[in-house]
């Protein structure tokens, strides 16, 4: 059996801002098996964005990851394939509105 490529345990981060503590991620747990598709939806300004940025560990220095769990051997591994499918030569759209 093949180990998950990605799992999320009770993952939370939040923005600190002057008037407090926006919780942008906020106790999201998955797991992704390997030949599994898997999407984010959502609607604007759920998190979408800032839960990927978190596993991604790319978050601006106001952003904390306040608690939970990121397990998986190499996340940039598991996303190369989304990278490469973006430089396909494809269209690139700015906006995911645009694409439909």
């Amino acid at each position: 059996m093949k180990p998950c490529l990605l799992e999320l345990k009770d993952l939370k981060g939040y923005y600190l801002t002057g008037k407090g503590t926006c919780k942008a991620v906020d106790g999201v747990s998955f797991r992704i098996e390997p030949e599994e598709n898997f999407g984010i939806v959502g609607e604007s300004g759920c998190g979408k964005t800032s839960l990927i940025k978190t596993i991604l560990k790319v978050f601006p220095n106001y952003f904390r990851i306040a608690g939970g769990q990121i397990l998986s051997k190499d996340v940039t591994s598991f996303l190369s394939p989304i990278r490469k499918c973006g430089q396909c030569g494809g269209k690139r759209f700015p906006s995911s509105l645009k694409a439909l």
